[in-house]
């Protein structure tokens, strides 16, 4: 019976918890520019937006950051980082995000509708510098920046990393601690480092 009562006790400063957050958030992106409606949050996340970067978070959207979720759940800390004025990243309706870091330095992340986020997913479109070891330290590698997309229906596993230039289509599914760096073809499982065809869906 103790056990029943902590449990239900758990589960309702959860959600006055995500209650609290979600009206916080959704202040807060309205003051900062950030678009985005009807917007579900649970713990607490981290947006660091340059001046006149673009953040855009599609309508009845769940994102879960810090340790925070359901059913024991556990995820880590959800980042949306636009590091300059080009900085575009674009989400579209029904997305879950569960402890994931988004960085998008000088092109385009554009996430579609009914995409999952497991947790501790990466997705950048950038190295950050230079890869030849004469010149990393030196060159920002910013001419090398490309845009991530990813299409509807899309299930990123725990632990993955979407690289600069992917490009993941309609109706895929990516393996847990998968390295997913090309084009992946619809209505496909993939898995692997780098990640390859698995099974049809």
């Amino acid at each position: 019976m103790f056990k029943v009562t902590m449990y239900l006790i758990q589960r309702a400063l959860l959600l006055l918890s995500s209650l609290f957050l979600t009206m916080y958030y959704r202040i807060l992106m309205k003051a900062i520019g950030v678009e985005g409606r009807r917007i579900k949050f649970q713990g607490r996340i981290s947006i660091y937006a340059y001046p006149g970067s673009s953040l855009y978070l599609g309508s009845n959207s769940e994102i879960r950051s810090n340790n925070s979720g359901w059913g024991g759940m556990r995820c880590g800390k959800t980042i949306f980082q636009l590091f300059t004025a080009n900085s575009i990243i674009k989400f579209g309706d029904n997305v879950q995000i569960n402890g994931t870091e988004f960085y998008c330095r000088s092109t385009s992340i554009t996430v579609g509708n009914e995409v999952m986020f497991a947790p501790g997913c990466l997705i950048m479109d950038t190295d950050f510098h230079a890869a030849d070891s004469a010149g990393h330290m030196k060159s920002s590698g910013l001419s090398r920046d490309k845009a991530v997309f990813i299409g509807d229906n899309v299930w990123i596993g725990v632990n993955s990393t979407v690289m600069k230039g992917a490009v993941i289509n309609n109706n895929v599914v990516v393996g847990s601690n998968s390295l997913v760096n090309k084009e992946l073809e619809s209505g496909w499982i993939y898995a692997g480092i780098p990640c390859k065809k698995v099974k049809k869906l």
